[in-house]
């Protein structure tokens, strides 16, 4: 667009200079013109720069939540390890408690000690 508005310019340029000295009414449209074209100019380019912030920050953004995306599956692997391992210890903690119950027919009394 910028390309445009610069041939707009400097068309307006070679008009004013054509009609240099002859019609102070065109020459003031034309400046005119040409002081639109460049605060257009100026004005697309801050929008293209403002754009291309935008488009950095939002890949930026992207980047962010695709690392947390990735730390959440390693979080997520982990808990499910540590419930595996949590399961497990119960697991053996009972098998244990069993194993080591007293059966009753203790002659100490049944609780396994000397009195």
């Amino acid at each position: 667009m910028n390309k445009d508005l610069l041939d707009i310019s400097k068309k307006i340029d070679a008009m004013r200079e054509e009609n240099r000295g002859t019609d102070k009414k065109i020459d003031a449209l034309l400046r005119t013109a040409q002081l639109l074209a460049q605060a257009l100019i100026t004005s697309n380019d801050r929008a293209e720069a403002e754009y291309a912030e935008r488009q950095s920050e939002r890949a930026e953004r992207q980047a962010v939540l695709r690392a947390l995306e990735r730390q959440d599956k390693k979080l997520d692997k982990q808990l499910e390890q540590m419930d595996r391992t949590s399961n497990l210890l119960a697991a053996l903690t009972t098998e244990l408690l069993k194993r080591n119950k007293p059966s009753g027919h203790d002659k100490n009394g049944g609780n396994g000690r000397k009195k």
